[in-house]
């Protein structure tokens, strides 16, 4: 099994924080580096990223293209009244928190989205509304509408998902 670890910049309560993200290979899914106590370590710099990854062997490390997810987004809409939250989903922020939810929940061996025969139509309408180059015909612009039910099931899948990130990540 071969790992490449990156490192992952977050925000949330207003403070910018780094993980340490992999992507693996075929034998082994994405994750994030994870403390025997089941704590994702989080660190305020790159120094401090680096330094612990030196001493825990995780190498490769490429602090060059890190990832970003803006957690304070999903939060406030957490907090918006029903009918605001239709208008405020941006796919590409709330694409990137599930990923990172999906990720540190394999590294815990655990799931924060157990249904997937449920969620799976809500993360292909958010995947294809990032409208990717490489998905989207050009000259074609996709923007999910919303039901009801979907939404009930975004603000779940959410929910669940920052309370797993607030218990499981913390400083070393």
């Amino acid at each position: 099994m071969k790992r490449t670890y990156f490192a992952y910049q977050y925000h949330l309560n207003h403070q910018t924080r780094y993980l340490i993200w992999f992507t693996a290979d075929e034998d082994d899914a994405d994750g994030t580096a994870v403390a025997p106590d089941d704590i994702v370590p989080s660190f305020v710099s790159i120094a401090e990223l680096v330094r612990y990854a030196e001493i825990h062997h995780l190498e490769p490390l490429d602090i060059t293209n890190t990832r970003m997810c803006n957690l304070d987004t999903i939060a406030k809409w957490l907090k918006m009244k029903k009918m605001k939250r239709v208008r405020r989903i941006d796919c590409a922020e709330f694409l990137a928190a599930w990923n990172l939810f999906e990720d540190i929940s394999h590294s815990l061996k655990s799931t924060f989205d157990p249904d997937h025969a449920l969620t799976q139509k809500i993360y292909d309408k958010l995947f294809y509304g990032n409208n990717l180059p490489v998905i989207t015909p050009e000259g074609k612009f996709y923007i999910p509408l919303w039901t009801g039910r979907e939404l009930v099931i975004i603000h779940h899948v959410m929910k669940t998902g920052l309370e797993m990130f607030r218990t499981h990540v913390k400083r070393p």
